[in-house]
């Protein structure tokens, strides 16, 4: 059983060390940046989606990267973009607590479907409300 979705918590610097917050998370970012990266820091709203298990943002050079409420930026290693205004649905907690009841990462996914549609899918495939 899963007590929380993934997001840059997740990340480890070279000593083993993990993102704790957000100056860490930026810290990560820099030291483990793609040498050819240009990067730039976004500042209109981008949204959330939930993908096995964890918070990401889709950046705009395709890659997905991980957010999370508490730590509400996304920073992409492989073209530098820093994104400053991730936007969370209001009822985030209510979607976390719906897709954690899913027994597989694979299963935990969100793209905007409503909480009722959510607990419908786990009561369908999962037998779980």
């Amino acid at each position: 059983m899963f007590i929380t979705l993934n997001g840059p918590e997740q990340l480890q610097f070279e000593t083993g060390r993990r993102v704790q917050n957000t100056a860490d998370y930026l810290e990560w970012h820099a030291r483990n940046l793609n040498p050819t990266a240009r990067g730039e820091q976004f500042h209109s709203p981008m949204p959330v989606v939930v993908e096995h298990g964890r918070w990401l943002v889709h950046c705009v050079c395709g890659c997905g990267v991980l957010t999370r409420p508490e730590m509400p930026i996304a920073c992409c290693i492989w073209c530098g973009n820093i994104y400053d205004r991730v936007m969370f649905p209001t009822n985030w907690r209510t979607i976390e607590r719906v897709l954690l009841r899913r027994p597989m990462r694979e299963q935990q996914n969100w793209i905007g479907e409503t909480v009722d549609a959510l607990l419908a899918e786990n009561e369908e495939h999962l037998g779980v409300m």
